[in-house]
């Protein structure tokens, strides 16, 4: 089975992704091509990995999107070019983003809305200051935040 994340880049040498099967895509001038080496410059891709890792079966493949810059910033287009990509190409059961805009948009509406009546869960992190932000806000979408009520790792409040 395959588990996509769009993120920044993974640096694979790490410890504790030295035993996760990992491919990397990149764009290059509108096309998503697989990527022998991504610089990681800000470890977001990195520790989202490992977290992923840390959960999955090792027989699991981790497929990457690097859609972040050094200032951890994309757009909305590349987002939904990736996202377009992936509904298009890639056999996956779920997708996780760690990202979101702070503005509704349409094409990245309808493609989430794709995605999930494809079968994948999308599961995406709200702002990391409280606003409402997309893609976790449509209700296609599995949305994380944070709260002050959660003390325990295993703590959840729905």
């Amino acid at each position: 089975m395959n588990v996509v994340m769009i993120d920044g880049g993974i640096r694979t040498n790490h410890p504790g992704l030295q035993s996760i099967d990992i491919t990397q895509y990149h764009n290059t001038n509108g096309n998503w091509t697989v990527a022998k080496e991504i610089r990681e410059e800000t470890g977001h891709g990195t520790a989202i990995a490992n977290i992923l890792a840390s959960h999955m079966d090792k027989k699991i493949r981790l497929i990457n999107f690097c859609v972040f810059n050094k200032e951890l910033k994309t757009s909305v287009e590349l987002l939904v070019s990736a996202l377009e990509y992936i509904y298009c190409n890639i056999d996956t059961a779920i997708i996780n983003l760690s990202l979101g805009s702070l503005f509704d948009n349409e094409r990245l509406r309808c493609i989430c809305k794709k995605i999930s009546e494809k079968g994948v869960i999308l599961v995406a992190g709200f702002d990391n200051n409280g606003a409402v932000s997309f893609p976790a806000a449509y209700d296609c979408v599995l949305s994380v935040d944070t709260s002050f009520r959660c003390l325990h790792k295993n703590d959840l409040v729905y």
